[in-house]
């Protein structure tokens, strides 16, 4: 499924407002449980980093999809146009996920948003791939 099965005003939503998936699944947060959020309720809700959370937050505010007072987050868009298409978002969220995360991509690789790892080149056949995990200490000396 790709980013033309998305109707044209989520499309465009998903493409101006939104730089990963954790930035839809806030903007649903606050959609589906309105009232006020903290920045420390958002993250454990979503299990995101307080920072991650907190950055989030202020970029949905300052774009007008999310409104901050003393009392924390709320979900107010300040177009209606822009409440629309979120509502039309949360009805095809959990069918069209895939779409969703493609226009994601898509804008981030066309904005440049995603930085100088998504400007390298893919992968080729027969590169290695190097684990950043680190093997677990299970109390055996090597």
């Amino acid at each position: 499924m790709g980013r033309d099965a998305l109707p044209g005003e989520v499309h465009a939503l998903v493409a101006r407002y939104f730089k990963t998936s954790s930035d839809v699944d806030v903007v649903l947060l606050l959609h589906y449980h309105r009232g006020p959020w903290s920045t420390r309720a958002v993250a454990g809700r979503l299990h995101l980093h307080p920072d991650q959370a907190q950055g989030i937050l202020d970029r949905l505010a300052a774009s007008g999809l999310l409104h901050r007072d003393t009392g924390g987050y709320r979900y107010e868009p300040v177009h209606p146009a822009a409440s629309a298409a979120v509502d039309r978002l949360a009805t095809l969220h959990p069918s069209y996920r895939i779409a969703i995360l493609t226009v994601i991509f898509d804008a981030s690789r066309t904005t440049g948003r995603l930085g100088p790892l998504a400007a390298s080149s893919p992968l080729e056949e027969g590169d290695e791939v190097q684990s950043a995990r680190r093997p677990r200490d299970r109390g055996h000396s090597t």
